[in-house]
């Protein structure tokens, strides 16, 4: 168990420029979907038709 957590470790100094673009990335997503509906509900720029 021990081996496993130092490789972790490992890779995770190796690509920890990538795990933080990968985490704020999916901030930044999850705001989008968050603020997109509320804002699509204050401003409608385009008026969605339900078939």
């Amino acid at each position: 168990m021990q081996i496993q957590t130092t490789k972790l470790i490992d890779w995770l100094q190796l690509h920890v420029q990538y795990v933080y673009f990968t985490l704020t990335m999916a901030l930044i997503l999850l705001a989008i979907k968050l603020v997109a509906p509320a804002r699509t509900k204050d401003h409608p720029t385009k008026p969605r038709r339900s078939p």
